[in-house]
């Protein structure tokens, strides 16, 4: 079902405005905060783009074997 979300999505991106999602499972995203050493190591294993939700982005810390839980704090 995600890959077909995430396609359904990127159709109707190219017609009309939507809110950002996740490229891995296609649920709509709220925006956190990694540091830049985290990032850089997982954005190259995203398939389709460079938007995770935070499950996914977990996911993808996991398989890399970074930590797979992380701590959310207000982002001042």
């Amino acid at each position: 079902m995600g890959l077909l979300t995430v396609w359904y999505k990127t159709w109707k991106k190219k017609y009309e405005s939507i809110p950002s999602y996740c490229k891995d499972c296609g649920i709509d995203v709220k925006d956190f905060v990694v540091s830049d050493d985290v990032w850089k190591q997982v954005e190259p294993t995203i398939k389709r783009g460079n938007v995770l939700c935070y499950q996914c982005f977990c996911k993808h810390c996991e398989d890399l074997d970074l930590p797979r839980v992380w701590k959310l704090v207000p982002f001042k």
